[in-house]
Parts: structure tokens; C-alpha cells; sequence
């Protein structure tokens, strides 16, 4: 099971339910994730679900994470995809 931290940014220029987006990942992914806060030590990747396009909690997160950082917004993919793309990831890539 994977071990990946989740955020949103901070909403405050929302386009779209961030919510309700990763919900439509979640059920995409089934059970075969384990999600923790970026606050935690031991994650594999983080998934970072933007709202906008002034990418605020982009530059924070990637300048200071040593695992792959997953940017995604609603019209970027569908959840499906992205599912796919949370388990193929592997330490090194660069998304």
C-alpha cells in the first residue's frame, strides 16, 4: 500500500470543489492508498490539489519536499488518470 500526503491549497480563489475532485480519486482508487499529512515523516509522494493558477502552496511544497510532488487541477485530468499515475510514481520521478 502507498503512503501519499494529500493538501489543497489554501481556497482562496477556488475554481472548482477540490473536495469533490479528490473524492472522485479516491473512489478511482479503492483501498490501495494509505493518505497522511504532509506533516508526517514517511510519505512516498505528495498529491497537491490547486485551485487556481497562482499557485501559492506550489513553490513552498516543491522547494521543500525530497519526494515526488503530483500538481494537479480539475481540468487537468481525470481522477482515473490521475489514480493511475499515484501508483505508478516512484521516488526520483518528476512531475
Amino acid at each position: 500500500m502507498r503512503k501519499i500526503a494529500l493538501k489543497y491549497c489554501g481556497g482562496c480563489n477556488p475554481r472548482y470543489d477540490r473536495v469533490r475532485y479528490y473524492q472522485r480519486i479516491l473512489d478511482a482508487l479503492q483501498e490501495e492508498v494509505q493518505w497522511v499529512s504532509v506533516e508526517d515523516d514517511d510519505y512516498e509522494l505528495v498529491l497537491l490539489i490547486k485551485g487556481c493558477e497562482a499557485s501559492c502552496l506550489e513553490t513552498k511544497i516543491t522547494k521543500t519536499s525530497a519526494v515526488p510532488v503530483l500538481i494537479i487541477r480539475e481540468d487537468c485530468r481525470e481522477p482515473a488518470e490521475i489514480a493511475e499515475m499515484l501508483l505508478a510514481v516512484k521516488r526520483g520521478d518528476d512531475y
